[in-house]
């Protein structure tokens, strides 16, 4: 993947870059793409969260309890 992505900045944009501005240029932006992979995890979580939340809220007997409660 590091080759695919130096192979996409070399173009005639970055050709006056030195290869250590490239390879601090690929890390940043490894770094911004897997933060953004972790808020979207978190964000489906957080949903996830309160979903159970809600449906334990509304549970009346105990069968409607036990997969939420385990998920929680």
């Amino acid at each position: 993947m590091k080759d695919t992505i130096y192979q996409i900045i070399m173009d005639d944009y970055y050709a006056d870059l030195s290869q250590t501005q490239i390879d601090k240029l690929v890390n940043a932006t490894s770094i911004v793409i897997f933060g953004l992979l972790l808020i979207i995890v978190g964000i489906i979580g957080f949903i996830f969260t309160i979903v159970t939340v809600i449906k334990l809220g509304k549970a009346t007997n105990k069968k409607q309890i036990i997969v939420p409660a385990i998920f929680i």
